[in-house]
């Protein structure tokens, strides 16, 4: 008995559709605050490079940010 492969979006898609389609926020932003290159975001975002360690670790560490996009150092500026 063969099965079919689901076929799951692209994890950079997935981001393009959430956190850029609302439009708090631009590409080269979203760059900036990962601290990658516009075109590395870009590529990753358009599912023409893959996601890699390093890109998933930056952007966990944003998404744990309580759903604001600031990068970890910015938890330092004010104490909680």
């Amino acid at each position: 008995m063969t099965t079919r492969m689901h076929n799951p979006p692209h994890a950079g898609e997935a981001f393009q559709d959430t956190v850029l389609a609302e439009g708090r926020i631009s590409v080269s932003e979203f760059a900036r605050r990962l601290g990658v290159f516009c075109v590395a975001l870009s590529r990753m975002m358009n599912g023409r490079a893959a996601v890699s360690a390093d890109m998933a670790l930056r952007l966990a560490i944003l998404a744990a940010d309580a759903g604001c996009l600031r990068p970890l150092a910015c938890r330092k500026e004010a104490p909680d």
